[in-house]
């Protein structure tokens, strides 16, 4: 089975998400964007999910398939943490 790590990146214009595979010689591929600033961006310390604040909501995503599974409509959120549990 082959090897891969995502990467979510945060720029002015909103998110990219990359996923470089160990099969192909780390090679890179961009496999999602969020055109949507946000203020922060966090995968969950088990890598199941990643989260984004946008400007109106708490957006959580499927890790792997790059679905939204939940929004928490609060605007101007700004800091968000993951328990260190996963709990």
């Amino acid at each position: 089975s082959s090897v891969a790590q995502q990467l979510a990146i945060r720029t002015k214009q909103g998110i990219a998400f990359y996923e470089a595979n160990a099969s192909n010689n780390w090679a890179i591929t961009q496999i999602k964007n969020v055109d949507e600033s946000c203020e922060k961006i966090s995968y969950s310390p088990d890598g199941a999910l990643f989260a984004a604040c946008l400007k109106d909501r708490l957006a959580i995503y499927d890790a792997q398939t790059m679905q939204i599974v939940k929004e928490i409509i609060e605007p101007f959120v700004y800091e968000l943490s993951w328990s260190p549990l996963g709990s």
